[in-house]
């Protein structure tokens, strides 16, 4: 509920690490004319009784991207080659900190330029599209501690400007059009207690100024955003002490110059551990507006936006959720994880064509309901480990028109990972596997097949005085399985890569 809208799927949380005494040269090749060169500098040093501590980065990163696929039955059949998919791309990343164990404060920024082609599909494929983009991108975070009070704020400010080129397109007129962006952000937390009681009061405020040939005449050049957050968080021994119960009452409310009144997102979380065993169940809405783009994009050939478009919802949002961890079997460390969920999503929007083959984004009602299955062994001794995933998702429609799976919204998916460690190596394979999707909006003519790809990795370092040197060899697509996650957009066959890097590091410190 804290991270409102964006975080229907979930949150991923990144800690950013802090620069210690670090040197390091990344260099790689690989198929397709991948050219990849990276190197950082890092140190840090006692600035009265905190650290104080200093980073910067720089990538450049080059790919030719024309390789050859198989053209589906469908469209003819026979073989092509993927041209104009090149790519360029230069990086550069600075950071500053300054901490100790109750206070940190950090600077960082960033620039990059991109260059690549526009492809388009396999059916309408363009030689001639272009895309530009620079990015200027600056943040402050903080952090502060006293007994049981703690704070933290962080500041974002984006600049990004995006063009895009094309002066014979396959289909339609020439374009040459820009979107010229400047995001603000800024959020805090208060949070009071221990962890057996707290509570937490946050909120957050964004800003999109937008300047873009893309949109249309009258459309918005401002966006504001606002939102509120707080959370309790109750845990309590039972019995003997060995079970703990723990309770979560959160909420978020939000409001966006887009829309009018006020959406209220409430969320409650109860668990109970003992041991290594956990079970937990939830209970929660969501929202996410729909964005400028999808709401006021300059209409063109057979397609048009929506300015009625209405935000996404989630309700009735349940899960229940069991896990083990670190479970010992003998010579084995075993872990698992299973969950099931449902929940309503009312007005998800989605692209499709209407009677006139105008594709223009609307709102749809949905039902989501799955499970999900991980696992996890290691045979320390040995260096063995094995993990592996196994998902089944229906996203149906549920009003009267259309009916069964979204389109291109797999049911199934699965992953398994065996890795073997010996003598500073890693060897890792995996194997993914995607069910079938449909590409026709309740319909299922024209169903794409599911397929497996398979990865390769070998890992090696060694010490070299006081540097460490390191090589990499990966192989994606091993077995050169042809298949597409959408249909007209390939994946590559089997791609191959090279990367040596050496490092010269020192303690480490990461908040």
């Amino acid at each position: 509920a804290r991270y409102g809208s964006g975080a229907l799927a979930g949150v991923i949380e990144v800690q950013t690490r802090r620069p210690a005494h670090d040197a390091s040269l990344l260099l790689r090749t690989g198929a397709w004319g991948e050219r990849d060169a990276s190197a950082s500098l890092a140190d840090t040093r006692p600035v009265g009784s905190m650290q104080g501590g200093a980073s910067l980065t720089g990538d450049y990163r080059t790919v030719r991207g024309d390789f050859p696929y198989d053209v589906p039955a469908v469209r003819g059949g026979g073989t092509a080659l993927r041209e104009n998919s090149d790519v360029t791309s230069r990086q550069l990343l600075g950071g500053l900190s300054l901490d100790d164990e109750d206070r940190s404060i950090a600077l960082r920024g960033s620039l990059q330029d991109l260059s690549r082609g526009l492809p388009g599909s396999i059916v309408q494929p363009s030689l001639t599209g272009r895309e530009g983009q620079v990015r200027e991108d600056a943040d402050v975070d903080g952090s502060w501690r006293h007994g049981i009070v703690s704070w933290s704020g962080a500041t974002n400010l984006t600049h990004e400007r995006v063009t895009y080129i094309d002066p014979s397109p396959p289909f339609g007129t020439a374009y040459d059009d820009t979107v010229d962006a400047t995001t603000f952000d800024a959020s805090g937390n208060v949070v009071v207690g221990s962890d057996a009681l707290s509570a937490s009061l946050g909120g957050e405020a964004r800003g999109l100024d937008i300047s873009a040939t893309m949109l249309a005449p009258g459309a918005p050049t401002w966006q504001r955003l606002l939102g509120a957050f707080g959370n309790l968080h109750r845990s309590q021994p039972l019995g003997d002490g060995e079970t703990v119960a723990g309770l979560d009452l959160s909420a978020r409310v939000d409001e966006s110059s887009l829309f009018d009144g006020i959406t209220t997102s409430p969320r409650i979380e109860t668990s109970l551990s003992r041991g290594i065993v956990v079970a937990s169940a939830s209970l929660g809405a969501g929202y996410t507006p729909p964005s400028l783009a999808d709401q006021f994009f300059h209409e063109g050939v057979l397609v048009q936006p929506n300015p009625n478009l209405k935000p996404e919802r989630t309700s009735a949002d349940l899960e229940g959720r069991l896990a083990i961890h670190d479970a010992v079997a003998g010579p084995f460390v075993l872990s698992g994880e299973g969950s099931v969920y449902r929940a309503n999503i009312d007005g998800m929007i989605l692209w499709l064509p209407d009677f006139r083959f105008v594709w223009s984004p609307s709102n749809f009602d949905v039902h989501r309901s799955g499970w999900e299955l991980n696992g996890a062994a290691a045979l320390q001794r040995a260096g063995l480990d094995l993990q592996g995933t196994l998902s089944h998702t229906d996203v149906a429609y549920t009003g009267p028109v259309l009916s069964g799976q979204v389109a291109y919204r797999p049911r199934t998916t699965a992953s398994i990972t065996s890795g073997i460690n010996l003598h500073m190596t890693r060897l890792e394979i995996t194997d993914q596997y995607v069910g079938e999707r449909r590409t026709v909006a309740g319909s299922g003519l024209n169903v794409l097949d599911p397929y497996w790809r398979t990865d390769a990795r070998l890992t090696s370092s060694r010490p070299w005085g006081a540097w460490q040197l390191g090589g990499t060899l990966g192989v994606e697509n091993l077995f050169d399985r042809q298949a597409a996650m959408l249909l007209d957009y390939p994946f590559p066959g089997r791609t191959w890569m090279v990367s040596l890097r050496i490092r010269r590091a020192g303690s480490s410190h990461a908040q």
